[in-house]
């Protein structure tokens, strides 16, 4: 459909290309407005606990609204100290010269969970379970684009019984990752919620853009 509109373009152009990508991807969903409880779920090592790390500075500095965190992962060493760690960290920065500033009466409850593997439907069940006790939920679901859009596909299916509001997506530097993110902007899948280049929890986090998703898909300038 994309290159058939393209060849009905009087010149074929990288402006011509973002325009048909821009009307076919839908925009990408945001924060949640409300308070609200915001699940982490995902594969094992897809960068639930730094995306969870990314959002929360994202609502402590630039939202000023408060956020406490919970995690629900007892398989993974060392999930119960880095949330704590995370937690004394946000409380840190919310006090500015000795005064503390006054967050929005907003707050975010953020949850990470255990990882659940492809095709573990034991998993996926005992994690439904948990999550069905949690109301006013949005449960993102965080997945590392080192892994091909094939097996991205198939585990966005496997979760779905999850309930999943949004994807976010991680490492957007890897290798062909471009026509991935495409793919799920495009086709019947939750929306995105936001990008990121890294696992890393100092790595930006971003909203889903076309035109860089095409400089790295494309790389030059020439669409032809």
């Amino acid at each position: 459909d994309i290159c058939r509109q393209l060849q009905r373009q009087s010149t074929t152009s990288r402006e011509s290309l973002a325009k048909i990508m821009a009307a076919i991807a839908p925009q990408s969903i945001g924060l949640p407005e409300n308070s609200s409880n915001i699940v982490f779920v995902g594969p094992c090592g897809s960068g639930k606990s730094s995306m969870l790390a990314k959002l929360a500075t994202e609502f402590v500095f630039h939202r000023k609204q408060k956020v406490t965190l919970q995690t629900l992962d007892n398989f993974r060493p060392g999930a119960e100290e880095e949330i704590t760690n995370l937690t004394e960290i946000l409380d840190l920065v919310v006090e500015t010269n000795g005064h503390k500033s006054k967050p929005r009466p907003i707050s975010h409850h953020l949850i990470d969970t255990t990882g659940v593997v492809l095709g573990d439907h034991s998993g996926r069940e005992l994690l439904e379970s948990e999550l069905s006790s949690i109301h006013n939920r949005f449960t993102v679901l965080v997945l590392a684009l080192t892994t091909g859009w094939t097996n991205i596909r198939h585990y966005i299916e496997f979760a779905r019984p999850l309930g999943i509001d949004a994807v976010a997506l991680t490492q957007l530097d890897a290798t062909d990752s471009c026509g991935t993110v495409l793919n799920l902007a495009v086709g019947d899948y939750p929306p995105l919620l936001c990008l990121s280049d890294s696992r890393l929890p100092n790595a930006v986090i971003y909203d889903f853009n076309v035109e860089v998703c095409l400089d790295k898909l494309i790389g030059g300038e020439s669409v032809e």
